[in-house]
């Protein structure tokens, strides 16, 4: 996403990244907190003897009451929406910057060009 921004292309795709991760973290809280089953599939049969040692519970992500879930959930999405918007100005006042470099350059090209007409000796 911070490359999307900083390489100024259009700001639409960041959207798209943006709610990507939104609902990616929305459902992994609905998953800790409901366990409808959305990363069962993901833990192999035979990793269950480790599982059960490192974790609470035999069946990851652990589950967890809503208060909790939702709590995790906001504070995710807060730092992320602060990243992505410090991010986007960063990039904005860096293009703007950029602009104003390469103005500046292309105003004393045509200030040296100008002096290169006149004969001053």
């Amino acid at each position: 996403l911070d490359l999307l921004l900083l390489c100024g292309t259009p700001i639409r795709y960041s959207y798209a990244v943006v709610l990507f991760v939104y609902f990616n973290a929305m459902a992994s809280a609905l998953e800790k907190i409901f366990r409808f089953g959305l990363y069962d599939f993901d833990w192999a049969e035979n990793s269950q003897y480790h599982r059960r040692q490192k974790y609470d519970c035999d069946n990851l992500p652990c589950r967890v009451d809503a208060a909790t879930g939702f709590s995790d959930l906001s504070l995710i999405l807060l730092i992320f929406t602060i990243d992505f918007l410090c991010t986007r100005g960063f990039a904005e006042t860096a293009r703007k910057e950029k602009n104003r470099i390469l103005a500046s350059i292309d105003a004393a090209n045509h200030i040296a060009i100008s002096l290169s007409r006149f004969d001053l000796a």
